[in-house]
């Protein structure tokens, strides 16, 4: 939907970190820029870095952001109302910072697949468990995920720091 825009801050000095939305009802101006509603309050730590966005492809009132430090627990969020409330969806994720987050919506319901600090893990019931998908994976921090669709084969690609990028075959849903 490009009437949808989230977009994420780091913290810096003393201003505190910030993930704005512009959705479609807001109002628009006469003149000049829409005005992006901050959405940080609403359930995100103001004193973490995002490091990545993910919308559903086809609801943009749903995404969910990835953060950085070494804090247990969140790690990772979710909206399902453009940001109105964030709920941390960290439930069994290792205590590592989250750098990627890509989402497979080629089911019934979207897998979610995180890039940390140790590896890739995976998730097909909207973050409620998580489990590991490092077969094969070199150990080393992942820091971008893709989805190649090329041909009838989807894989996960994963850029990983330090070892190159590393790719797998999913699962047809």
């Amino acid at each position: 939907d490009t009437e949808v825009v989230y977009a994420a801050t780091m913290p810096w000095k003393a201003t505190a970190a910030g993930l704005y939305v512009i959705k479609p009802d807001d109002p628009r101006p006469a003149v000049g820029p829409p005005r992006w509603t901050n959405t940080q309050a609403n359930g995100l730590p103001a004193d973490r870095h995002f490091t990545d966005i993910a919308v559903h492809p086809n609801d943009p009132a749903t995404a969910w952001v990835t953060v950085s430090g070494f804090v247990d627990g969140a790690h990772l969020f979710g909206t399902t109302n453009y940001g109105a409330t964030w709920t941390d969806l960290d439930n069994g994720l290792p205590n590592a910072p989250a750098n990627a987050i890509v989402v497979d919506a080629r089911g019934d319901r979207p897998t979610l697949y995180v890039g940390t600090d140790v590896g890739v893990y995976a998730s097909d019931d909207g973050g409620s468990t998580w489990g590991s998908v490092n077969a094969d994976l070199p150990k080393a921090g992942v820091m971008d995920l893709l989805l190649d669709s090329t041909g009838d084969q989807t894989r996960l690609v994963a850029a990983t720091f330090g070892r190159g990028a590393w790719s797998a075959p999913l699962p047809q849903p």
